[in-house]
């Protein structure tokens, strides 16, 4: 016992001795000590600032998803069906990365008909089709008339086939200059084949632009308000039109009449990082697969 308290005098006084040396050395352990703990945190800093730095100098809209469903028939039915099994997939996901989210609906192209005047035929012919997006007045300027409203609920076969029947639309300034139309004039569009064949009055009752043409809302679309044309081609009319419009009075008019259905989510890029970029990459590839199953020809 006397040896083993001796032992400790020793170290004791040689320790005091010699404190400057010690500190020195124990200073030095724990900043070694500092460093190895926070090399981690200072290697996922530098990655995520590196990640942030690329993602900001990609332009969004490839940043952002576009499920895309071509050629399918103008159900509502059908169509919330789908939209169910996107949003199921979504949310398991990569539901927490989304900011924001859209639907977007082109319909086929019709023939498209002045009602004032003749309508030039063959490859002068115009042509036209029908959008419809959600939260379309909020990336939109009314230039002038005013926005549509949706066809009356419950029309019977009687009312539909009134040559008076028509529904509202509204079309870009670009494509009313084109086409010489303004508020309160109408275009026809003429779809189907044989027995389906038919013809649909619009009445044209706003004239509109987009508040940002760029805006990723548009998904890199430069065609959405007016369609480009050659010196001497026939012009093309994109009208927009309400939701229950497409569903209600499209597909009675012409059942053969399809369409490309369009789920938009917007990406938050503040919420990827290094940590968990991987997993958002790995996520949507399985989400794409789910999908190609589960809705065809997306």
């Amino acid at each position: 016992m006397s040896l083993l308290l001796s032992a400790w005098q020793i170290v004791i006084k040689r320790s005091l001795a010699n404190w400057r040396l010690l500190s020195t050395v124990l200073v030095g352990v724990i900043v070694a000590v500092a460093l190895l703990s926070s090399a981690p945190l200072y290697s996922n800093a530098i990655n995520d600032l590196g990640l942030k730095h690329t993602l900001e100098n990609k332009v969004i809209e490839l940043l952002d998803l576009q499920v895309y469903a071509p050629n399918y028939y103008i159900d509502r039915d059908e169509y919330d069906s789908a939209t169910a099994l996107i949003e199921q997939q979504v949310s398991r996901n990569i539901r927490t990365v989304v900011r924001d989210d859209a639907t977007w609906v082109k319909s086929q192209t019709f023939y498209a008909y002045y009602t004032d005047r003749e309508t030039p035929g063959g490859a002068y012919q115009p042509k036209g089709h029908f959008h419809v997006f959600s939260q379309f007045e909020d990336h939109i300027t009314l230039v002038d008339g005013r926005m549509y409203e949706p066809a009356p609920a419950g029309l019977t076969a009687e009312q539909l086939e009134d040559s008076d029947f028509s529904i509202e639309g509204v079309i870009g300034s670009e494509t009313a200059a084109k086409f010489g139309v303004g508020v309160g004039d109408y275009l026809i569009f003429e779809g189907g084949y044989g027995d389906n064949s038919n013809r649909l009055l619009i009445e044209l009752v706003g004239i509109v632009d987009p508040i940002d043409p760029v805006d990723e809302f548009w998904m890199l679309n430069t065609d959405i308000f007016t369609v480009p044309q050659s010196d001497g081609e026939a012009p093309y009319a994109p009208i927009f039109i309400p939701e229950e419009t497409l569903f209600s009075i499209i597909p009675r008019m012409f059942p053969d009449g399809k369409a490309t259905f369009n789920w938009l989510y917007f990406v938050d890029i503040e919420k990827i990082d290094s940590q968990n970029a991987g997993l958002i990459k790995d996520a949507v590839k399985r989400m794409e697969k789910q999908l190609l199953t589960s809705v065809p020809r997306s």
